[in-house]
């Protein structure tokens, strides 16, 4: 202290719970001002080192528990979307949203996830949610990579550098105007990498208590945004291989080993009736017993094929293909129907009958009309050549128009 305090009492310095915080501690009576006798400034001095270090000791537990708790926090969220993914997490937008809702119960009133776009030109904001639902901070966001200048979140992504403002309006990369209309006075904001190192997109945070983000606070949002970005990556596969899978134009099914419907592709649902895309487990359609049967022989011997002709009490030309689905133990966990649609094949030979039955010019034009018909073709016309003039197309026959 220095004088006349010092003559008064004691003070010393204690750590804090966030390392850019101090807190303090006084012994004496400066109220009174009452100097303290030299015997009492000595034991009041060995008092107050062993409460330094044991106060200094207790913050160090407390700073990793909270630090562990945090860390913990941010690996059940990546879990938590990892578990729902491909049932109901479908896409990237999807997971992002599940990501930010997450990351606002950890404390912060503005979570927003930008990405850098497929050409890597421009980062843009994509999901923002935060207190005040008025002000979209995402709207805002769309800068050039090439400029990492322009703007706090072009530079992150630009650098792969994490920032931490402390004061808007001291920062000279912030953009202050839309700050103030959000209220932003302190952030952070931390770069999302790819398993390469690039940049694919930022999280941008504000604390609820206004304060700027403690330093340890970046570097642990930092790794929770490697961790997220390797499940987008792998959202990305899974969501573009479900896509594939959803708009084949072949019924596709996948059963549980108790052979009860996990999957139905478009299509599938289309035929069968039954629900689309991955669901809860739901019974196979106890009429289509041929497909119960494959389901049995597939899962019971690895595979099973055979031709069908009716399907959900329809005509219907295909194969009917099932394999046993297997984890990296061996062990059975389902199997996976494919009934291979012949019906448009059946179709043009069906056409190419039409045809082959001409006798004449006359007669080949009717069955060229009824050949599209059997393709599905309700309005159809023939033209010929004119013998006189090969530039020239004249019309021979037509129906439906």
């Amino acid at each position: 202290l220095a004088p006349p305090w010092e003559y008064y009492g004691l003070a010393a310095v204690l750590d804090a719970i966030r390392l850019e915080d101090q807190n303090a501690v006084l012994v004496g009576d400066f109220q009174d001002q009452e100097p303290v006798p030299p015997e009492r400034r000595k034991l009041a001095e060995k008092l107050l080192d062993h409460f330094i270090k044991a106060y200094s000791h207790a913050v160090s537990v407390e700073r990793a528990r909270q630090r562990l708790a945090t860390r913990d926090r941010h690996a059940q969220i990546v879990i938590s979307i990892l578990d729902a993914m491909g049932s109901h997490l479908l896409d990237i937008g999807q997971i992002i949203t599940k990501a930010v809702s997450s990351l606002r119960l950890l404390g912060y009133s503005r979570v927003l996830f930008c990405l850098v776009d497929a050409d890597r030109q421009r980062i843009r904001g994509f999901h923002d949610d935060s207190a005040d639902p008025t002000v979209d901070l995402a709207a805002e966001v769309d800068y050039p990579l090439a400029e990492p200048e322009s703007d706090i979140q072009a530079f992150v992504a630009s650098t792969g550098q994490a920032m931490i403002v402390h004061d808007v309006e001291k920062e000279r990369l912030a953009n202050k105007e839309v700050a103030r209309r959000c209220g932003t006075t302190s952030f952070a904001i931390v770069p999302i990498k790819d398993i390469n190192g690039h940049v694919v997109g930022t999280i941008h945070v504000e604390r609820a208590d206004q304060l700027a983000p403690a330093n340890e606070e970046s570097v642990d949002l930092e790794l929770f945004a490697r961790q997220l970005s390797t499940a987008l990556q792998h959202g990305e596969r899974v969501q573009l291989m479900q896509a594939t899978l959803d708009r084949l134009p072949d019924p596709i099914l996948i059963v549980n080993p108790q052979k009860r419907l996990r999957y139905a592709n478009d299509a599938a649902g289309k035929v069968f009736g039954v629900g689309v895309h991955w669901h809860a487990p739901a019974p196979i359609p106890e009429q289509e017993k041929g497909l119960i049967e494959a389901a049995t022989d597939a899962i019971r011997t690895g595979a099973h094929f055979r031709h069908v002709e009716e399907l959900a009490r329809k005509e219907y030309k295909g194969d009917l293909n099932a394999q046993r689905i297997v984890n990296w133990r061996n062990d059975c966990v389902g199997a996976f129907l494919h009934i291979h649609d012949l019906n448009e094949f059946h179709r043009v030979l069906t056409a190419f009958g039409h045809v082959a039955a001409a006798t004449d010019t006359e007669s080949a034009l009717e069955h060229l009309l009824n050949a599209a018909r059997t393709l599905d073709h309700p309005w159809v016309r023939v033209y010929f050549v004119d013998p006189t003039n090969p530039k020239l197309l004249r019309s021979a026959k037509g129906r439906g128009f």
